[in-house]
């Protein structure tokens, strides 16, 4: 049974490597480590004809790619410094990512962040003001199986947006991925009012694949 299942994955791999954005919603190393909850389902835009059951609701998730091979030279607003996020800002990452997402953050599910497996502490950079404030992050992750990085959690504290900050952290960390990876991915909410795509089209990612995740009220 173990030899079947290792098989398995091991075959989606190599389909994963050849169209990562649209053979999964997620990252590879998510898929292999998570179980699809029994009230959700994941159908590509491909594959989706806009029904959904009674008591079904869904959300847009775009998924795209970037080749590593061309990055952008991060440009930084005066006034701001990058640098590498460690477990010591843990608490100023809580604070930063409640201000962004939605629920509450406290040090610890912010040091998870950074403690997990796949997170990859070069990519992990924040943006600060000049009296040493975390205003903004982008944290990356890297598979060494796939050799793929993953863009994870980008944020900018609202009162410091439309400065260039989001791009800025988002070339950082794809110059520190493309130390170790071959190829980086990043997902997000194609409806989020504060427009993602539009940041990491910006920075060179590529692609059109669209995932609709449907959530099945019990």
């Amino acid at each position: 049974m173990w030899n079947a299942t290792r098989r398995a994955t091991n075959d989606r791999g190599v389909a994963y490597l050849a169209d990562p954005c649209g053979t999964l919603s997620i990252p590879y190393y998510k898929m292999i480590r998570m179980q699809m909850p029994p009230q959700l389902r994941v159908v590509h835009d491909r594959a989706f004809d806009g029904a959904l059951d009674p008591g079904e609701t869904h959300l847009r998730y775009f998924r795209l790619l970037h080749t590593l091979s061309r990055l952008e030279t991060p440009l930084l607003p005066p006034d701001y410094a990058l640098r590498r996020i460690d477990e010591r800002h843990s608490p100023q990452l809580a604070s930063l990512l409640e201000s962004c997402y939605p629920g509450k953050w406290d040090a610890v599910a912010a040091l998870g962040l950074l403690r997990d497996p796949f997170a990859y502490a070069p990519s992990n950079i924040g943006a600060y003001t000049s009296d040493g404030i975390l205003v903004g992050c982008c944290l990356g992750a890297f598979d060494a199986q796939c050799r793929e990085g993953t863009i994870e959690w980008l944020a900018v504290h609202p009162a410091h947006r439309r400065r260039g900050l989001a791009c800025a952290l988002v070339n950082t960390c794809l110059k520190a991925l493309a130390g170790v990876a071959g190829f980086a991915t990043v997902s997000g909410e194609m409806d989020n009012p504060s427009h993602p795509l539009a940041v990491y089209r910006r920075c060179g990612f590529t692609g059109n694949d669209v995932w609709h995740v449907i959530h099945t009220e019990k």
